[in-house]
């Protein structure tokens, strides 16, 4: 049990012996040979557990189990944890065999067989779109990977993915596995096909969050756009349920359709908080089992919390980032909200005066007697010394030097992780429209010039960025495309670098319009577009009743590739649709601005 399982997962099976009820005396001397189970399983343990046996002893050595003596219509049994340790797909062949030192009339029934499945996996999907990705430890000591893609992908019905694991040459020792997935969407809602058969799963997943060390630890979490809203699985993805809490009461949900935007927990007591419909935040002190409706930040949807942070290890106190004002911070467990420390800038201004005022990202580190805080803006990184001064400043102090057009990226989201394996974590930047950044020693004293450094993709669209436990790193981009890598395996860094180091400057072919990201959307996206000659371009968004209801672009732009934004938070709830004009060429494609 079970009979279906993937490579790297753990099947226990159980072999039972028994001597007849008719037999004459006790059988003496049984021994049951079980290396037949070990074509296609391992039993090495540790790390696997240990096999559990109701009687005598067994040899994982010589992979027998020996019985002194068994009673006629007596009966035992022996319980292995195995590992799937092949490649091969289909219906396989287990079996295991008796023999004792009583002679035996009837030999035809001293040997038993089973059948395990081990079904076909799959590639990642050309075109899918990966969103989240968690990293989760299996039964078997193996790390799996479990992806969110948007809506699943054509002729795969799943919109969350797990990756087979990586051979570890103890439990795992296939050599020349290669990069594979298998769906892991049971409990999710399907849509289905003519004959019935589910074949889409209507979701867009916003956040995927593995409690680590929390009430429920183990537990993955899923927040979507649509839907319940909130999942979860206790099993490594494998399956997922659905919370369902009522969150609609009159604030932009519904039956069935709940947007849940992020989830954090306060791991000092175990509260769960979410972001969800327009600007309400919610949070259950039983696990997800109920959910109340605690106080809004100011000014409703105008101030939808996009991610959400909990202070590890101070009870109570909960950030939150939102999309145009800024970091706000409760430090009552969500009952009142203010404007962490004015958003204010050191030097002078505020985050929203220097045009940091979109939050994608929050994370924060305890070093010492310091909590440092580090936020993904729509102008760069931003760190501040929470326990301090309370004061932001420019992780990078001329984050404007990594673009091609001299304005200081868009950071989607922070990342850290071990990936050069000395021991500490180094900080990732996801940057929109420019690649994966990375900084070496972002704890140190004053920030400067320079300590932000291009890493991977650099001049890509990057819409996932996570890192393993063993180093190894994972990019989505935008186009569908999903790539893993090592320190050792990524391309030398430089700007002549290749492969997922190359700098795409290339000047397009003809003019082209990008689908925006990310859609659905609330309140703002990303459009960019591509200009093979220097020209004058319009880009215009009107809306079901074709008036124009904001002008993105209207002036001459040069060769290259370009990128406009659209904040929507003024507009209703609906379907919109984004024109680009320019001399011999014009193109529109649909938006949903979702509430």
């Amino acid at each position: 049990s079970p009979t279906t399982a993937y490579p790297g997962e753990l099947v226990e099976v159980t072999v039972v012996v028994s001597n007849d009820a008719g037999a004459p005396d006790d059988a003496q001397c049984v021994s049951v040979d079980v290396s037949g189970l070990l074509t296609i399983l391992n039993d090495t343990s540790p790390p696997l557990p240990s096999a559990v046996v109701t009687a005598g002893t067994y040899d994982s050595g010589t992979n027998i189990w020996s019985i002194t003596s068994l009673a006629p219509g007596a009966s035992e049994s022996i319980v292995l944890s195995l590992a799937v340790d092949t490649q091969l797909a289909g219906d396989l062949s287990i079996t295991a065999s008796v023999s004792s030192g009583n002679s035996d009339s009837d030999p035809s029934n001293n040997s038993a067989s089973g059948t395990l499945t081990v079904p076909s996996t799959f590639s990642f999907p050309p075109g899918g779109q990966a969103l989240a990705a968690v990293f989760t430890e299996l039964s078997t000591g193996l790390e799996r990977m479990v992806v969110g893609q948007y809506g699943g992908s054509p002729g795969i019905n799943g919109a969350v993915l797990c990756r087979i694991p990586d051979p570890d040459g103890v439990v795992f020792t296939v050599s020349g596995m290669p990069t594979a997935y298998r769906v892991c969407s049971e409990g999710l809602p399907s849509i289905t096909g003519a004959g019935g058969d589910p074949v889409y799963q209507p979701l867009y997943p916003n956040d995927l969050w593995l409690d680590e060390t929390g009430t429920t630890a183990g537990r993955l979490y899923m927040a979507t756009w649509g839907s319940a809203g909130l999942y979860y699985s206790d099993d490594d993805g494998e399956s997922w349920s659905a919370f369902e809490p009522d969150l609609s009461d009159g604030f932009g949900g519904g039956a069935g359709w709940v947007n849940v935007y992020a989830i954090t927990e306060d791991a000092a007591d175990g509260i769960l908080y979410i972001s969800a419909n327009n600007g309400q935040v919610f949070r259950s002190l039983n696990n997800g089992g109920r959910w109340q409706r605690v106080s809004p930040l100011p000014e409703g949807a105008a101030d939808t919390p996009w991610t959400l942070l909990a202070h590890p290890t101070t009870s109570g106190t909960v950030f939150a980032g939102t999309h145009g004002k800024g970091v706000y911070v409760s430090t009552n467990f969500g009952i009142s909200w203010e404007v962490l420390a004015g958003n204010t800038v050191a030097g002078g201004g505020t985050l929203l005066s220097h045009r940091a005022g979109h939050i994608f990202d929050i994370e924060l580190i305890e070093s010492g007697a310091e909590d440092y805080l580090f936020i993904a803006t729509s102008r760069g990184v931003w760190r501040m010394d929470y326990a301090g001064t309370q004061e932001w400043v420019e992780l990078d102090t001329d984050q404007s030097s990594l673009t091609p057009t001299g304005v200081a990226p868009e950071i989607r989201s922070i990342e850290l992780g071990d990936i050069d394996n000395d021991g500490t974590d180094e900080l990732y930047a996801v940057a929109w429209g420019f690649g994966v950044l990375r900084h070496l020693d972002y704890l140190a004293g004053a920030p400067s010039a320079g300590d932000l450094e291009p890493f991977a993709l650099r001049g890509a669209q990057v819409t996932l960025f996570a890192v393993s436990g063993t180093g190894t790193f994972v990019v989505a981009t935008e186009g569908g495309s999903l790539m893993e890598a090592t320190l050792e395996t990524i391309p030398a860094h430089g700007p002549t670098g290749t492969g997922l180091d190359e700098w795409q400057t290339e000047v397009p072919e003809g003019y082209h319009l990008d689908q925006n990201y990310p859609n659905p959307f609330n309140p703002s996206t990303s459009i960019r577009f591509g200009v093979p000659e220097s020209a004058r371009v319009r880009i215009s968004v009107s809306d079901a009743l074709g008036r124009i209801v904001s002008t993105l672009a209207d002036g001459t732009y040069p060769a290259g590739s370009h990128e406009v934004h659209f904040d929507a938070s003024r507009l209703p709830s609906g379907t919109y649709f984004y024109t680009l004009e320019a001399p011999g060429f014009r193109l529109t494609r649909v938006l949903s601005l979702v509430k």
